[in-house]
């Protein structure tokens, strides 16, 4: 599993990241509260199909693959989100997320997730519609 660091994600690298782009430095600094980073080696395991949703992760370096019952589904790197559809639908993991390279990712828990809703929620509204924009990509097999 991923190695968490507790130390807070600062602004510029957050509003690197395009979930948070059109945030105000005020705003990114709410956000810097709840996020922590977390890195995986080449080989390692960001999520594991099958488990309870905790985390949710946003891709800051380096590449993963999406495996679902062994199967490579999709190829994912800086920028992109894993994990937030089990999070944001309180679903078990449908696939795993293995680093193909050193990861380095911001992660949210689900229960900062419920807190950062009530505080901004413009950027939850944000994440639901690139997981409903990914499920209906996935519906239609593309």
């Amino acid at each position: 599993m991923p190695t968490a660091n507790p130390t807070p994600v600062d602004v510029d690298r957050l509003m690197a990241l395009d979930l948070f782009a059109d945030l105000d430095h005020h705003d990114l600094a709410q956000v810097g509260r709840w996020v922590r980073e977390v890195r995986a080696a080449a080989g390692g395991l960001l999520i594991e199909q099958g488990d309870l949703p905790y985390d949710f992760f946003v891709v800051e370096s380096g590449d993963a693959e999406v495996v679902r019952d062994g199967e490579v589904l999709a190829t994912v790197g800086p920028g992109e989100l894993v994990g937030e559809m089990a999070v944001l639908r309180g679903e078990r993991r449908m696939a795993s997320v293995r680093a193909v390279s050193d990861v380095v990712a911001i992660a949210l828990s689900a229960d900062d997730l419920a807190e950062m809703d009530a505080e901004m929620p413009e950027v939850v509204r944000a994440m639901h519609a690139i997981t409903e924009e990914r499920a209906r990509r996935n519906a239609a097999g593309e």
